[in-house]
């Protein structure tokens, strides 16, 4: 059987900015030099609107904190950009931007090796959700693009860079995703981190939930697999059953007495 609770767990150092999107903590980007985004409102907006300007317009975010063992990440970016038809038809425009990481194993920040060792991450396009004029105003043209990103250190630092685009970033949320605790045929399964994407974890094991026990003659021990999507996949015949005296809850996930009936 396949159990579908899967969930996403934030890193500590995630970031998030708009009061569209979230009204969680918010860290502040380090801006680049000659303050070329402007943040706006509080969480703020970062807007870059430069087209026909030759100069790369970059916003860099903290070092985020990489838990042990977290291999895969994903990304989450909500943003819009102006339509290149709305400004003169003379100056350079574009409607993408990029996203580059820098990867890093120790706890002290370091951006200033960034540009030696960045990573391109892809090239982000408008869409079809772009506009013809104002940002704050059309929150129903707002982009949305979740990247997973694979990850072989300890921090990450992630860089926005545009160049003769009109582009504002409303909100960025950066986390790992995990198989969610689990309870299924009586069987309880800890939350687990997922696998690397496309594969699957190891057998993990699980126990029986509370005055449960295995069934004599079950074949199977009591292991299930977290796959990569954050599902759990749990053979029919790994099982356990309520213990003499109890009965099985009607939500099929506990063993209650009759006291608790």
């Amino acid at each position: 059987s396949k159990s579908t609770c899967s969930s996403h767990k934030r890193l500590k150092s995630a970031f998030y900015f708009s009061c569209f999107f979230s009204k969680r903590q918010q860290l502040k980007f380090i801006l680049s030099l000659f303050l070329q985004w402007l943040p706006t409102g509080t969480p703020p907006t970062y807007i870059s609107c430069a087209p026909g300007s030759p100069t790369w317009h970059i916003l860099r975010t903290p070092l985020i904190g990489v838990p042990a063992l977290v291999t895969s990440i994903e990304i989450s970016i909500k943003f819009t950009m102006r339509n290149c038809s709305s400004f003169p038809s003379d100056l350079e425009c574009y409607e993408t931007f990029d996203l580059y990481k820098f990867q890093q194993n120790t706890s002290q920040a370091n951006p200033q090796r960034f540009d030696d060792f960045k990573e391109k991450v892809k090239t982000i396009r408008a869409g079809s959700k772009h506009i013809t004029n104002g940002f704050l105003s059309h929150v129903s043209n707002v982009s949305s693009i979740t990247i997973p990103i694979t990850l072989n250190s300890r921090g990450v630092f992630f860089q926005f860079e545009q160049k003769s685009a009109c582009l504002a970033l409303f909100a960025v949320e950066v986390t790992y995703r995990v198989c969610s605790k689990r309870s299924v045929n009586l069987v309880f399964f800890e939350k687990t981190l997922i696998p690397d994407v496309g594969s699957l974890s190891d057998e993990i094991n699980g126990s029986c939930a509370e005055n449960a026990m295995q069934s004599q003659n079950a074949s199977s021990a009591l292991t299930g697999i977290c796959n990569s999507n954050g599902e759990w996949i749990v053979p029919p015949n790994v099982s356990c059953v309520c213990r003499n005296g109890y009965h099985l809850s009607p939500d099929l996930q506990r063993c209650l007495g009759k006291c608790e009936e």
